[in-house]
C-alpha cells in the first residue's frame, strides 16, 4: 500500500474514532438537557447507549432483565411485529432465560396501550383449583410452598394467546418458532441462574437437565437442554389454545396430578383470562393506566399520589433525608391498606370494596399525605387490618413500538423454581402460587389475623405485588413512561420509587432505576435497604424513630422506558445484569 493511501486510511480511522467519541460523550450529555433541540435527533444514529444498562432510541425500545430476550424483542419489532408480538416472544424467552422465576407454568399480568381509545388489561393470574379449600394448608403449611398441592392453575399462556388474538400482527407460529429455536439450541446458564440452581436443583422432580453427566449441578456457561419443553412449544405453535385442551392439556394435568396436585382438566379447560379496560387516573397532563386488584396497581398509585399531593401543595421534599422519611411513611400507609386486599370477585366486605375503589384516587391519598409529618408513629397509626402477605419471584418487561403501542408484562411462578415440580411429559416448571393466599386461624407475630379477602376459594386469584404500569400524555396520547419490577413484596415500592423520581423529580430512567433503594412494608416494622444504600442516611432515619433491619440483600429489579426529549430511554436494572435494546 502506498504512503498516500496509508495516510488517507489513518485519517479515515481517526475521523471514525472522533465520530464515535462524539456520539458516546456529547449526545448523552445533550440528552440530559431539558432544552435539547429535536434537530440534534435528526442527525443522530437511531440508538445511543448511555451505559450498558441504558439505551436511547428514536423509534422503539425493549427493556427486560435478559440481554438475549431484549434483543429478540427488537428482532420481532424489526420484522414488522408490534409491541404485543414482541411482548409474546419476550415473555416466552424470559420463561427460558429466567426459568427459576417465571414461565408458562405460572401466570402474568399483560397491559396493552394502543392509543387513547384502546387499552386492555389481561389478567392471567393463576387461580385456585375447584378442589381447593380455605383449610387445605392449616395442618401442613409447608404444602403451600412445595409439591403438587402448591400448584395453582397455570395460566400465562392464556395471556399470550388472548393478547395475540386481540392485537397480534405476525403469525402466531412465527412468534413461537423463535422460542422453539432457543430451546433447540439450549439455554446457557447465567451467573444469575447459578445460585438458584445450586440451592434448589436437587429438590426438583425430573431435574436431570440441571445436572452434568458427572452428577454435578450445572454452573454458569453450561447448557441446559429441555427437549420436553421444546415439544410443548411446538404443539403450542400449531394451536395457541393447545395448552388448555386436548392431548397437551391432559399432559399438563397429568404432570401436576402425578406430583400430588389437584388441578383437573376441567380447571384447565374452563380457565379464561379476565380482560378489562385498565383504570386510568389523570394527574396534570399525565394519564396513568394501572392494573386492578388482585394486582398491586392501586397500591402503586396510592404511593405515587401521596407525593403528587405534596407537589400540588408545594411541599414536595427536596432534602434526601426528608424524601426518604416521607416515602417510607407513604409505603407504611400503603401496605396497611394492602393488607385488606385480595381478589375483588371474592371480597364480601363492602367497606373493603369501597376502600379499594378509592385507593388510587388523589383525594383518598391526600388524607394520608396530610398525616405524614417529621416523625414516625406506632403501628396502629398506619391502620393495618390484617397480616402482610409476601410473594416472590417474577420477571418484568416493558416495550414501546414505532407506532406508539406499549406493553408492560409481569410474569411469575412465585418462589425460586416454583413448586419444584417439573413435568416429565411437558418439561414445564410449575408454580407454587397457592402460597400467596392467606390461611385462616393463624394470626401473625403482631397479633394481626389473616385477611378473609385473600383466603383460598375455588377459582380465586391470590393477592400479588405485581404492578405493570403505563403512563401517557393525556392530550397527545404519546407514551411517557412504562415500568414494572420483579422482587416479591418490594415490587410495588420499587416501581413507585422510580415513577416518583422520574415523573415528579425529573430524573432520567437510568438514574432512577440504578439508585440504591429502601423498602418498608409496615410488617415487619423495619426499614430494609440494599447493600449499597448509605448507612449514614439510615442513622439519620433512626433519629426520626425508624427501625433498621441490619441485613443484606438485593432490592427489586425494575425495567422501564421513559420518553425524554423525543427519545425513548430504555433501561434494564443493573441488579440482574440484563441490557435493553431498540432502534
Amino acid at each position: 500500500m502506498s504512503d498516500r493511501f496509508k495516510i488517507i486510511e489513518r485519517l479515515f480511522n481517526f475521523g471514525t474514532f472522533c465520530l464515535v467519541l462524539f456520539l458516546a460523550i456529547y449526545v448523552p450529555l445533550n440528552l440530559e438537557s431539558d432544552t435539547g433541540s429535536d434537530n440534534t435527533v435528526e442527525v443522530m444514529e437511531s440508538v445511543s447507549r448511555e451505559s450498558e444498562t441504558s439505551i436511547f432510541c428514536k423509534n422503539a425500545a425493549v427493556a427486560t432483565d435478559s440481554t438475549l430476550c431484549s434483543s429478540l424483542g427488537k428482532k420481532i419489532l424489526k420484522m414488522g411485529g408490534n409491541a404485543v408480538d414482541a411482548g409474546i416472544v419476550t415473555a416466552s424467552c424470559l420463561g427460558l432465560q429466567n426459568f427459576h422465576s417465571c414461565g408458562i407454568g405460572g401466570g402474568s399480568f399483560f397491559m396493552v396501550y394502543n392509543g387513547l381509545d384502546d387499552q386492555t388489561f389481561i389478567n392471567c393470574r393463576e387461580r385456585a383449583p375447584a378442589a381447593a379449600s380455605e383449610q387445605m394448608f392449616v395442618k401442613n403449611p409447608e404444602n403451600s410452598t412445595y409439591g403438587g398441592l402448591s400448584i395453582a392453575i397455570p395460566s400465562e399462556m392464556a395471556c399470550l394467546a388472548e393478547a395475540h388474538t386481540r392485537y397480534g400482527s405476525l403469525e402466531w407460529s412465527v412468534l413461537i418458532d423463535e422460542i422453539v429455536t432457543l430451546l433447540e439450541n439450549g439455554i446457557i446458564v447465567t451467573t444469575i441462574q447459578e445460585k438458584p440452581l445450586a440451592d434448589h436443583a436437587a429438590k426438583c422432580t425430573n431435574a436431570e437437565m440441571f445436572f452434568n453427566e458427572d452428577g454435578q449441578i450445572k454452573k454458569a456457561g453450561d447448557v441446559i437442554y429441555n427437549s420436553k419443553l421444546a415439544d410443548t412449544f411446538r404443539k403450542i405453535g400449531k394451536d395457541k389454545n393447545a395448552f388448555f385442551k386436548g392431548a397437551l392439556g391432559q399432559d399438563v394435568v397429568d404432570d401436576i396430578q402425578e406430583n400430588g396436585g389437584i388441578v383437573t382438566i376441567q380447571d384447565l379447560t374452563s380457565y379464561k383470562p379476565n380482560v378489562e379496560i385498565p383504570k386510568n387516573i389523570d394527574i396534570g397532563d399525565l394519564r396513568f393506566y394501572i392494573p386492578s386488584a388482585p394486582s398491586s396497581g392501586p397500591v402503586f398509585q396510592f404511593i405515587f399520589n401521596i407525593f403528587a399531593n405534596f407537589e400540588k401543595e408545594g411541599v414536595l421534599p427536596v432534602d434526601q433525608l426528608d424524601f426518604n422519611h416521607r416515602i417510607i411513611e407513604a409505603f407504611k400507609f400503603a401496605y396497611g391498606k394492602r393488607s385488606a386486599l385480595g381478589d375483588p370477585k371474592f371480597i364480601k366486605n363492602q367497606t373493603t370494596l369501597e376502600m379499594l375503589a378509592n385507593l388510587p384516587t388523589m383525594n383518598f391519598a391526600k388524607q394520608f399525605a396530610d398525616k405524614i409529618d417529621d416523625e414516625t408513629h406506632p403501628l396502629e397509626f398506619y391502620e393495618p387490618e390484617f397480616e402482610i402477605v409476601e410473594d416472590s419471584g417474577t420477571s418484568h418487561m416493558s416495550i414501546v413500538d414505532a407506532n406508539g403501542m406499549a406493553v408492560a408484562i409481569t410474569s411469575t411462578i412465585n418462589t425460586i423454581l416454583g413448586s419444584k415440580m417439573i413435568g416429565k411429559r411437558t418439561g414445564i416448571i410449575f408454580n407454587n402460587e397457592m402460597d400467596d393466599f392467606s390461611t385462616p386461624g393463624v394470626s401473625n407475630n403482631y397479633g394481626l389475623p389473616p385477611s378473609p379477602s385473600n383466603f383460598i376459594k375455588p377459582g380465586a386469584q391470590p393477592l400479588s405485588s405485581m404492578c405493570p404500569i403505563i403512563v401517557v400524555d393525556k392530550n397527545s396520547g404519546e407514551v411517557i413512561f412504562t415500568a414494572g419490577a420483579s422482587g416479591g413484596s418490594q415490587i410495588t415500592t420499587a416501581t413507585a420509587n422510580v415513577a416518583i423520581r422520574t415523573l415528579l423529580y425529573g430524573d432520567g430512567m437510568n438514574e432512577a432505576i440504578q439508585r440504591a433503594r429502601i423498602h418498608h412494608q409496615l410488617l415487619p416494622n423495619e426499614i430494609r435497604k440494599e447493600d449499597r444504600f448509605d448507612l449514614n442516611m439510615i442513622k439519620e432515619l433512626e433519629k426520626k424513630g425508624h427501625v433498621y433491619y441490619n441485613g443484606t440483600g438485593r432490592g427489586a429489579v425494575v425495567q422501564g422506558i421513559l420518553r425524554r426529549n423525543g427519545l425513548l430511554e430504555a433501561v434494564s436494572d443493573v441488579r440482574k445484569g440484563g441490557k435493553p435494546d431498540g432502534y
